[in-house]
């Protein structure tokens, strides 16, 4: 028997298993723990992988059914199956189908605690390296100046 010690968050029971939630968890601490090493962060010196995955699952039960910027439902169907390859093989729009899919954000990035959020793709991609009210500034200064509209 497989021992679990961060169990499936009730809204994701029947769409995701137990097991592939538990490699998603496992994978996200590693990567971003290495990418904050990397990039001499000094919370990831103090933090273990395990506080980590500790941490990124507190933001999955805190909010990450849906993206706490735009309100959409998460796609949770879709972790662990992006395949950078079919990006240029396929149709442009393969990356589309990702865009609602839960990424593990920083809270704030160039801040001195490890905090993360859960947002969809698409709003991680457009928050990139801001924190949580310069994004917010930044959507309301384009709402306020686009001309699309």
């Amino acid at each position: 028997m497989i021992y679990i010690k961060y169990h499936l968050p009730v809204f994701l029971k029947g769409r995701i298993s137990e097991p592939a939630y538990d490699k998603w968890l496992n994978a996200k601490a590693n990567t971003l723990r290495q990418r904050d090493l990397k990039t001499k962060r000094a919370f990831a010196e103090a933090n273990s992988k395990a506080i980590y995955k500790e941490k990124i699952h507190a933001a999955v039960i805190a909010n990450g059914q849906y993206d706490r910027y735009t309100g959409d439902e998460l796609q949770w169907e879709f972790i662990s199956t992006w395949d950078p390859k079919k990006t240029k093989a396929l149709q442009a729009n393969y990356r589309d189908k990702f865009l609602l899919m839960p990424t593990v954000d920083h809270v704030d990035p160039e801040g001195e605690t490890l905090e993360f959020e859960i947002v969809s793709w698409l709003v991680n991609d457009c928050k990139s390296g801001l924190n949580p009210i310069q994004f917010v500034d930044l959507c309301k200064k384009i709402a306020a100046n686009c001309t699309l509209m």
